[in-house]
């Protein structure tokens, strides 16, 4: 290393591998891809950069739209950790990515479903033993037994996300099932499940966080089973348009506060649900981190319980909830010093400003209308 400090200031600051990578996060993927071609130490530094995440995309008839070809992909896939893809791709962009985490799969417009001109999932997730997270967004079907029984070999904990899919039929619903018992997280959105079918006799006993949000065919009777049936819960979003959902929320507080999910720690459970049963579900937890209950009863009985959480809370979103007051507002931001989101009605500025000085130094999200009182 060249210690005299005179060389030492005279060099460009880019010349620093670390200075480089710290730029290339503020660059778009454009600028990125130019900057491979500037020289050696430049190519060296930003093409994992550039190959990091990729997107493929695909006409309706399996033409490629944009991204990289087969043969480009091929040379650089030791450095794909990201991959989004059209399902109708050619299938020559079925490969094994050594590095691969994240995949996301999806149908374009227009397309029918089908593997005429697109590659097999079930062999894109076969060959990537290494991902952690799948998305899939409306693959019009097309998620069959083998893609189940892909997803059920794989070795490490993956969290998967599901978007407007349909699975109606008892065989690939069991095998859906069984996969779910591997997972560590799943998030179902706008997904039709066949209230057939395995549920009731397996536990998911690995998943951490689950996402329930406006299922179809699954019952609040089977999706609060399915709640039931994953006992080391850590963070729950439950939403639904049922009529009934009420009822089930007063439900779970009551199966909480009887130690069902003790690692509990992050709910979002907006709607109707009275501030006595808020206060029994957020008194279960032991660390209570991320609580969202915009629209419900949030009151006195919750804010009491949760004073005993100011250590440790870093997201409160309790929007459209009238018993939420100023005063209760301001204690919040001065006693929780982890708190990263704040999302209410209204804080009265008098309040602030004779209150007592906020300790939420990592406030990122404030979304409280401040009111000025004559």
């Amino acid at each position: 290393m060249d210690s005299d400090p005179i060389n030492m200031a005279s060099k460009n600051p880019l010349d620093l591998p670390e200075i480089r990578l710290q730029t290339a996060i503020y660059l778009t993927p454009s600028d990125a891809a130019k900057c491979v071609s500037v020289c050696k130490a430049w190519h060296h530094t930003f093409l994992p950069i550039v190959w990091a995440s990729v997107e493929v995309k695909a006409g309706a008839s399996g033409q490629t739209l944009g991204g990289p070809s087969p043969d480009a992909l091929e040379r650089h896939r030791d450095l794909v950790i990201h991959l989004d893809i059209d399902q109708q791709v050619h299938r020559r962009y079925t490969m094994q990515f050594p590095k691969l985490r994240s995949l996301s799969l999806r149908s374009a417009d227009g397309f029918n479903g089908g593997f005429e001109y697109g590659y097999n999932p079930a062999a894109i997730i076969a060959s990537n033993p290494s991902l952690t997270d799948i998305a899939v967004f409306r693959m019009k079907g097309d998620l069959r037994l083998s893609f189940w029984n892909a997803i059920e070999k794989l070795d490490s904990g993956v969290f998967l996300a599901m978007f407007f899919e349909s699975i109606t039929d008892v065989p690939t619903a069991n095998a859906f099932w069984r996969a779910c018992t591997h997972l560590h997280g799943l998030d179902l959105d706008g997904v039709a499940l066949t209230r057939n079918g395995d549920l009731r006799s397996l536990t998911f006993p690995n998943i951490r966080k689950l996402k329930l949000d406006t299922l179809l065919g699954l019952e609040l009777e089977d999706q609060l089973e399915l709640i039931i049936r994953c006992p080391a819960i850590e963070e729950l979003y439950w939403s639904s348009d049922d009529s009934e959902m009420g009822e089930y929320r007063k439900r779970l507080s009551e199966l909480a506060a009887s130690g069902a999910w003790p690692k509990l720690g992050s709910v979002d459970i907006s709607g109707n649900m009275d501030d006595g049963h808020i206060a029994d579900l957020i008194d279960s937890m032991e660390k209570a981190a991320e609580l969202t209950f915009s629209a419900s009863g949030f009151g006195p009985q919750a804010y009491e319980v949760l004073q005993s959480h100011f250590r440790s809370l870093q997201v409160l979103c309790v929007v459209a909830c009238p018993d939420m007051t100023s005063p209760m507002l301001l204690q919040v931001l001065s006693s929780c010093p982890a708190l990263t989101e704040l999302q209410a009605d209204e804080i009265l500025a008098g309040d602030i400003i004779g209150g007592n000085p906020w300790i939420c130094c990592s406030l990122r999200i404030f979304g409280v209308n401040v009111v000025f009182q004559e």
